[in-house]
């Protein structure tokens, strides 16, 4: 199998995509739904025995494949009107500077980013 997964134009793994990704994507949809039911980062972080950078890295898989990914949730109507005046090129930039110049977190930073892209397709 993990021969198989680093092999994108084999044909076998066009047939077992969909089994690789569920491996994948077990521990974000474990998170997923811990949050879902109203945990805090923090609760599931304690629950699961997760680092805060694996927990973020699971809510930005969960935006990026999720068309309905609960934005708002994790970005208060405030840190959105403040973060509007983020380069459209904001990935571009030292993190350290975006994250002072507009007093956020990696993790709001990175949310925006992804809303902001998402609304821009549609």
């Amino acid at each position: 199998m993990a021969q198989v997964a680093k092999h994108p134009e084999y044909l076998l793994y066009k047939f077992l995509y969909p089994l690789l990704m569920q491996n994948y994507n077990q521990s974000m949809l474990q998170t997923r739904e811990l949050i879902r039911k109203g945990q805090s980062i923090e609760q599931v972080k304690k629950q699961r025995r997760l680092k805060q950078g694996t927990i973020q890295d699971h809510l930005i898989e969960w935006s990026l494949l999720d068309t309905k990914f609960p934005f708002s949730n994790f970005l208060s109507q405030d840190k959105q009107n403040r973060l509007k005046e983020l380069p459209q090129a904001s990935y571009t930039y030292p993190f350290k500077e975006l994250a002072e110049s507009f007093d956020a977190t990696f993790l709001e930073i990175r949310l925006y980013q992804i809303w902001r892209e998402k609304q821009s397709l549609c």
